[in-house]
């Protein structure tokens, strides 16, 4: 094997497949191994950690054609410390698969240890195809929810974003029990099956397709879920487990309102979140008829408060984890939020005035001076 190519094509390349290689050493260091396979056609370079698993077409000149695996992150710093403008030449020799020799134009050459390729886990075959979206919108779509993904072990069946296909329009959300994210996306045409994609593969279609505009296939069975455009390969086996019936959790009949810009309140969980406990980082919010006041006061940490315009039509004062809510307000893309509020303790859903099929379900947090909500109306009458 024998190709040559741009240190930029490279380094792109390998600067995403060492997020899917193990990073550690595992009991199969075939895992911990990019495979290289260069034809006279196209040269692909793959990743896994059979989980999920990355394919991306690099663009070269292949003098010979040929397989090889070689330690990911070996090789992708090797590559990042040569010169941008470098031309590289990766090359097995004589057929023997235990070297790769790495060369530039500037003088530069190493051998690195590799293996053959006939151990490397091979590329799912993609399913019948689900849907199509742009690569760009797909990423924005599934990543608005992907904050609310769980990382409690025991509960690994919320380690993922659930890809809804059976109603009328396809969804994705994700809840770790204290929070849940919903987005809908475009209608369908039939009952394609829900899906839990495993959080490895969220992170690589966020990255890899946030910047695309072709559009994206998407594939999925019970034992697969792919996706496709271009050079731009993901796959992944959906995690077992039934996944909470999640349109139930959503609350559909808090009755008070408050209209709020999304940017000056991300300004103000920013700058009060300095002053909360660094296990609860929990703040109060003061709901007034015409703005939001958010606080927080920490021991030796001193107080803040941070007023922020507001139209309600009610009062009070819930306590909310202020890491979870700002994870929540930066995931949508709207200027403009409606909270919806019934109890100080019961929980709290925000939505995207631009977009209504966003939303997001924030438990609140108990404080010694909750205060319950009351509609103007009514303190205007008790008045």
């Amino acid at each position: 094997m024998r190709i040559e190519l741009s240190k930029r094509e490279l380094h792109n390349a390998l600067s995403q497949l060492v997020k899917i290689a193990p990073k550690t050493k595992v009991a199969l260091p075939i895992l911990e191994t990019v495979r290289i396979h260069a034809t006279q056609g196209k040269t692909t370079l793959t990743a896994t950690d059979l989980e999920t698993s990355v394919r991306l077409t690099v663009e070269g000149d292949c003098r010979k054609a040929g397989s090889v695996c070689v330690n990911a992150r070996a090789l992708s710093e090797l590559v990042k410390k040569l010169p941008a403008s470098a031309s590289i030449t990766l090359e097995v020799r004589d057929g023997n698969a235990n070297g790769l020799w790495v060369s530039a134009d500037n003088g530069f050459g190493a051998r690195l240890y590799a293996m053959p390729d006939k151990e490397f886990p091979a590329f799912p075959s993609h399913p019948e195809r689900r849907l199509s979206m742009k690569g760009d919108e797909l990423a924005r779509w599934i990543g608005s929810v992907a904050y609310a993904v769980s990382d409690e072990e025991s509960r690994y069946f919320l380690n993922g974003v659930y890809l809804d296909l059976t109603g009328k329009r396809a969804a994705v959300a994700a809840t770790d029990s204290r929070r849940l994210a919903l987005n809908e996306g475009m209608e369908l045409d039939a009952d394609h099956g829900g899906y839990i994609v495993p959080t490895s593969a969220v992170q690589a279609v966020v990255r890899l397709y946030k910047s695309v505009g072709g559009s994206v296939a998407v594939h999925a069975t019970d034992n697969l879920v792919t996706f496709r455009v271009g050079g731009i390969e993901v796959a992944c086996r959906p995690m077992e487990g039934e996944y909470p019936a999640y349109r139930q959790i959503v609350p559909k009949h808090n009755p008070y309102g408050v209209l709020v810009d999304r940017a000056a309140l991300v300004d103000a969980v920013n700058a009060v979140g300095t002053f909360t406990d660094d296990k609860t980082h929990a703040i109060r919010v003061v709901v007034r008829k015409d703005s939001l006041s958010v606080r927080a006061a920490e021991g030796d940490k001193g107080a803040a408060v941070f007023d922020v315009d507001a139209l309600s039509d009610c009062v009070g004062t819930f306590g909310v984890n202020a890491k979870f809510l700002k994870d929540a307000l930066t995931a949508f893309t709207g200027n403009k939020l409606t909270l919806w509020l019934k109890e100080p303790l019961s929980a709290m859903l925000w939505r995207d005035e631009s977009n209504p099929n966003h939303v997001a379900l924030v438990m609140p947090m108990k404080v010694d001076d909750a205060v319950e909500f009351r509609s103007s109306m009514e303190l205007a009458s008790a008045s």
